[in-house]
């Protein structure tokens, strides 16, 4: 299939934003996002909402959408021309600051299914521009087309954006940005037509400009506790499987790293509040022991929070401080975990510390070792295992970081609460 349109790259401008929509399809929701880099902008399709990027809020002063009204036929595709204006829909969102509220949405939206694209959207809350274009056919006959621009639920780091041509029971009336053609015997054509003539939608700095946006995607990792799951899955904001990154157990990350902002799912904002991180790479101490000297040791491990144990060369430790830091990647997900003995690095590994909080699961979480399971709330560990028995007289001292105690019991009680089969986990 061929897909057919006047939109250039150039007219595609997209600083600091995203399009995104969501669609129902085989029981589920399927969401598709596009920005500046994408290659898929022909899978836009109306509604669609404005994102700004973390750190920014949408100019409303500053967004123009166009669209190729003119009838296009399957014969015009290979020798397509520029519209002239009289067949522009122009759509400045400047305009929607003086516009009123004209028509009405459907009252039983399903936002739970097919009307998906509609979650967590205030359809009360919209403005409309009236829009009329006049074309010629071909004896020369003028008719006048209305067509309606709605701005929906417009904030500062969100909105959506309608077209119709009726303004009862929206989005009834929705235009297609998509045109296929049908032959004489109703045969419907491999080509297609792509009426996207211009898109220009911009975003400013909201406060102080970040060193980077730390997300740009659909998803986003929050540090969140069992409250904040409560209020979100009791309010029936997660739709589909969407993965909360729970950082924060048992690991408690540094105020000065994080950001207060309203937690985002699926690229809509809801009411709830979570912390993102404001760094690229977030270092947290968890553990630092002071090792003596003992004899005949055989065999150096520590324990670790994240079902994970690794053994050191003793040569390593003895009579050092040794410092274990784990540092989070946020723009990859990845974690790394770094030991040092106050010298040189005596370990490097990467840990996955993600799990998952599933909506309406379909089984349990069964295998305590990967990373579908809890955490664990056990501190880390350091044990060394000496091949005689001869008296020591010394210990082991050390400090760990920020064990927060019983998170564990109370995140079991709520996940067996919210979901349908349970959890498991080892012992």
């Amino acid at each position: 299939m061929t897909v057919y349109s006047t939109l250039k790259p150039e007219n595609t401008i997209l600083n600091n934003v995203y399009l995104y929509y969501s669609f129902w399809r085989n029981g589920q929701v399927n969401v598709v996002k596009i920005d500046k880099d994408s290659t898929n902008i022909t899978d836009l399709e109306l509604e669609f909402k404005i994102i700004a990027n973390d750190g920014y809020k949408i100019d409303y002063t500053n967004g123009h959408f166009e669209l190729d009204m003119r009838d296009i036929n399957v014969e015009d595709l290979p020798k397509l021309t520029e519209p002239t204006d009289n067949y522009l829909l122009k759509i400045d969102l400047s305009e929607f600051a003086t516009a009123e509220k004209i028509g009405t949405f459907k009252d039983n939206l399903d936002v739970d299914g097919y009307d998906c694209n509609f979650k967590n959207v205030d359809i009360t809350n919209f403005k409309t521009i009236e829009k009329t274009l006049s074309f010629k056919n071909d004896y020369g006959e003028v008719s006048s087309v209305k067509y309606y621009a709605v701005l929906i639920d417009p904030k500062e780091t969100s909105c959506m954006l309608g077209v119709y041509t009726k303004v009862t029971n929206m989005p009834f009336g929705g235009l297609s940005l998509l045109h296929s053609f049908k032959n004489d015997y109703g045969e419907t054509s491999p080509d297609t037509f792509f009426n996207v003539h211009k898109i220009d939608f911009n975003a400013k700095v909201a406060g102080v400009e970040p060193e980077k946006p730390l997300s740009e995607n659909i998803f986003t990792t929050y540090v969140v506790d069992p409250s904040t799951l409560t209020e979100i899955t009791s309010g029936k904001e997660i739709y589909n499987e969407i993965i909360i990154n729970t950082l924060s157990y048992p690991l408690k990350f540094k105020d000065d790293d994080l950001t207060e902002t309203k937690i985002k799912l699926a690229g809509e904002e809801t009411a709830t509040t979570g912390k993102t991180f404001n760094k690229q790479n977030v270092k947290t101490e968890i553990f630092k022991f002071t090792v003596p000297t003992f004899n005949n040791v055989d065999q150096c491990t520590i324990n670790l929070p994240f079902n994970n144990s690794i053994s050191l060369n003793y040569e390593d430790l003895e009579n050092k401080t040794i410092t274990g830091t784990l540092n989070y990647e946020v723009l990859t997900g990845s974690t790394t975990l770094i030991i040092n003995n106050g010298e040189y690095n005596i370990y490097k590994g990467g840990f996955d510390l993600e799990s998952d909080l599933p909506y309406k699961p379909t089984g349990q979480f069964a295998n305590y070792s990967k990373t579908e399971t809890r955490l664990s709330n056990d501190p880390p560990l350091l044990i060394i295992k000496c091949s005689q028995i001869v008296k020591q007289n010394e210990v082991i001292k050390g400090t760990v970081k920020s064990e927060i105690k019983g998170i564990l019991k109370s995140e079991l009680e709520l996940l067996n609460m919210l979901t349908e089969k349970g959890v498991l986990i080892n012992g």
